[in-house]
């Protein structure tokens, strides 16, 4: 898991510098958990999460990481206490 973890930090490094550059409020916040979905509605309750904005692949959508990330956005959607958007970017001509 060392390699997906490196991976994933250096994306929400990313993700939050992408966003202060934009002047929205972010933060990181890392959680160890089994359940993408249990944590992140875990993580939105206990530190009072207004709106919770994801970002969707432009890769075509097939496969099963497709089908678990429709599922968390699902959970979300229909769980979470709070707005949730998920953004997706056109892919490039």
């Amino acid at each position: 898991m060392g390699d997906e973890e490196q991976s994933a930090e250096r994306m929400l490094t990313d993700a939050v510098a992408s966003a202060r550059q934009e002047g929205a409020a972010a933060s990181e916040h890392v959680q160890r958990v089994r359940d993408a979905g249990e944590g992140i509605l875990a993580a939105a309750k206990n530190y009072a999460v207004d709106i919770l904005v994801l970002g969707a692949t432009t890769e075509p959508n097939a496969g099963e990481q497709h089908e678990k990330f429709h599922f968390l956005i699902d959970t979300l959607i229909h769980r979470a206490p709070c707005e949730v958007i998920v953004g997706r970017q056109t892919p490039p001509l």
